[in-house]
């Protein structure tokens, strides 16, 4: 949400204490009033300010991660009330697609700043911790579980795809990715990672079948992931479903599984994960 708070959405917090953004759109026609904000400014700039002190606190060696960064169409959702945003992709079109653009164009100039300033320090995977080479961007395009697969290839993806063009290869998260947005994400370019949350009855198969040897994929597996979220039969436990998954890796896989804290929280599971990875060779053996 930092981005929209960019864009002038209010934080608000949640009984939690967690912070999120009030929407400010509940008109199309406020879409032309909405200025394309300065990334060295507002709560992106004191992102920007605290890469920099981190930069000087570090040694040389240490990478800086690049911060989390949501999609244009995901940003939209949030500076637009939810009910007028949802109508207003079938009713205004145009409007859509404007605000579409002048987060667009900010995404990129935020990118493209904390690029500049950390060089060869970056890493631009902000989701999972893997290792990769400096240049970059990560895009997490969540939240459109009522956003049918062809509004997010309309709305989604062309925008995703100029942040790509001007900011280099994408790490991507979809985090309830389903059959019916392979191909959209089949569209995107320049895809290095690829992640998604796990579910015991989700597609994981089928998503590993279809995207094996084009990037690195990345399960997100949290605790109870292994119970079907319909009631049904799921896995015994977590250690189960990593099993079925390994399983499910072609020749050209290569899977790197997030493991999220309340997962590693529960010591006996994550025995049996590193049994399974020891075994199949997968783990350093101290030799």
């Amino acid at each position: 949400h930092t981005l929209a708070l960019a864009f002038g959405c209010r934080p608000v917090f949640d009984a939690d204490g967690n912070e999120t953004a009030a929407p400010f759109i509940t008109d199309p026609a406020r879409v032309a009033k909405v200025n394309t904000p300065d990334p060295v400014e507002g709560r992106t700039g004191l992102i920007i300010e605290e890469i920099e002190n981190i930069l000087l606190e570090v040694d040389d060696d240490v990478l800086i991660r690049l911060p989390v960064i949501d999609s244009p169409l995901r940003i939209a959702e949030l500076l637009w009330q939810k009910d007028a945003f949802h109508q207003a992709l079938h009713s205004h079109p145009q409007q859509m697609h404007d605000l579409l653009q002048k987060i667009t164009d900010f995404t990129i100039a935020y990118v493209q700043e904390i690029q500049g300033i950390l060089g060869d320090r970056l890493n631009p995977a902000s989701y999972p911790e893997i290792w990769c080479p400096p240049h970059g961007c990560y895009i997490a395009d969540d939240g459109h579980s009522l956003i049918s697969s062809d509004m997010h290839l309309e709305y989604s993806v062309p925008y995703i795809n100029k942040i790509v063009d001007a900011c280099g290869p994408l790490h991507y998260h979809f985090d309830s990715l389903t059959n019916d947005y392979f191909e959209n994400v089949r569209q995107i370019n320049n895809i290095r990672s690829l992640s998604w949350s796990v579910a015991a009855d989700d597609e994981s198969e089928a998503i590993i079948k279809e995207f094996s040897g084009q990037c690195v994929l990345c399960p997100s597996i949290d605790s109870d992931s292994h119970k079907a979220s319909d009631g049904g039969a799921g896995f015994v436990d977590e250690s189960q479903l990593v099993t079925h998954l390994l399983e499910t890796m072609q020749e050209d896989t290569t899977l790197y599984f997030a493991v999220q804290p309340e997962l590693q929280e529960k010591r006996n599971v994550m025995k049996k994960i590193y049994d399974q990875f020891v075994s199949l060779g997968y783990a350093p053996t101290g030799d």
